[in-house]
């Protein structure tokens, strides 16, 4: 007997056991599972919510576009080139970079570097010369004051002498007068000692004139060392003045320092570039700014927007998913497409501008970011406190516009018209 004819008796046999089996009518007769019965109701509910949003959702038509965050009371700054051309040696600093004040940007190649180094050696020379005019001066002055006070003292001893001998022939004189007026001397006698008195007179006065005169030439020397110094040092303030205006204008030249803090938005020269005074080098977007989102949106929506309609703003490094979008509203926007040229005037820079110039006309958009100073960026976000950042102007973002707020089955039943009216056609 084969395998199959073994199945088909044992089948047979089955079927035999269930005819032969009476009808329990007591037992209950199970249609669904629970499981099937859960299956359903949930079914149910989502249906039944979805009637519910079709009449009473909300559905919001949108319109998006891409832009860029500006200030409202600043510009970006350009920072030019200084007053002495010369040669790019280095740039310490990228695009979309994050600087502080007097952060240096770019440094120089500069002829003015060899100017004060002649300077500095010719400045160090004028010192050794000045400390050595010193020392010499004072060990001469010393010299000087020396054989001075030798002088003075040997003219003083004389004149001490001398002015001792003059009283004495005073005294003399008197008594010779005396003597002669009662006739024990004679005329000769008297005169001889007045003659001897008056020498001594002038001998005093010669060595007063001679002491004199040895002190001023002692002040005469020393005020002639003095002023060397006083040439000399005044020579030395003059160079170093001068070395002082040159160092400034070296590191003036030299390096570009950031005049605020922000972000670099645009670099318009490379390394080994020769750049003339006054040439823009690099463009910088100050931080800490009140923003607005300046949006471009295409033209043919441009009839949708209203003055006042919601926005999402959401910078291009931010995620979404994540954090949400700055909640804003419809500031203004042009009546008209923008030109090339008006997008570089608003945004200036030509890269930009390129960015966000397209084949199709657009509209240029300004929208007010609200505010919330509980949050590190200081504006209200969708869903959450938003990103630990700060943002500056330059910042691109993505933007969309609640231009229309419509039930969901009203929106279904557009859809259905307007697909009858292409058929009908």
């Amino acid at each position: 007997m084969t395998e199959s004819d073994e199945d088909e008796i044992k089948f047979r046999k089955r079927a035999l056991e269930t005819a032969s089996r009476p009808v329990s009518l007591d037992e209950a007769f199970q249609v669904i599972s629970p499981y099937n019965w859960l299956t359903l109701l949930i079914v149910l509910l989502i249906i039944a919510s979805f009637v519910i949003w079709l009449f009473w959702g909300t559905l919001f038509i949108r319109v998006s576009g891409k832009g860029i965050l500006m200030s409202v009371s600043a510009d970006i700054i350009s920072i030019q080139a200084p007053t002495t051309p010369g040669t790019i040696s280095e740039i310490s600093v990228k695009p979309g970079q994050m600087v502080d004040k007097n952060t240096p940007l770019i440094h120089f190649n500069n002829p003015l570097l060899n100017q004060l180094n002649l300077k500095r050696v010719y400045l160090r020379q004028l010192r050794e010369v000045q400390n050595e005019l010193i020392e010499e001066g004072s060990k001469e002055i010393t010299l000087i004051e020396t054989n001075v006070a030798e002088q003075v003292g040997k003219s003083q001893l004389s004149l001490n002498v001398a002015r001792e001998k003059l009283n004495q022939l005073r005294i003399l004189i008197g008594l010779k007068e005396k003597a002669l007026s009662k006739g024990i001397i004679d005329l000769p006698n008297v005169t001889a000692t007045r003659v001897e008195y008056f020498g001594y007179e002038q001998e005093i006065s010669a060595r007063e004139a001679e002491l004199i005169a040895v002190k001023e030439k002692f002040i005469e020397l020393k005020e002639a060392w003095k002023e060397k110094e006083r040439n000399l040092a005044l020579l030395i303030y003059k160079e170093k003045y001068a070395f002082g205006l040159l160092k400034r204008q070296w590191e003036a030249s030299n390096v570009v320092m950031s005049p605020v803090s922000g972000v670099i938005s645009e670099i318009r020269v490379k390394a080994g570039d020769y750049v003339s005074p006054g040439q823009i080098l690099i463009s910088v977007i100050p931080a800490n700014q009140d923003l607005y989102a300046l949006v471009f949106i295409p033209a043919i929506k441009g009839k949708l927007l209203k003055v006042g309609m919601d926005a999402q703003v959401v910078p291009t490094f931010v995620n979404k998913l994540e954090y949400g979008s700055i909640k804003g509203k419809v500031d203004s926007f042009s009546l008209f497409p923008v030109t090339q040229q008006n997008v570089l005037s608003m945004v200036k820079s030509s890269e930009l501008s390129a960015f966000f110039g397209t084949s199709q006309p657009m509209l240029s958009v300004r929208i007010r970011l609200e505010k919330n100073p509980q949050t590190t960026s200081g504006y209200e976000w969708t869903s959450s406190n938003g990103p630990d950042l700060q943002f500056t102007q330059g910042s691109l973002v993505d933007t969309s516009i609640n231009v229309e707020k419509i039930r969901p089955i009203g929106f279904l039943i557009r859809n259905i018209k307007h697909i009858i009216k292409e058929n009908g056609q």
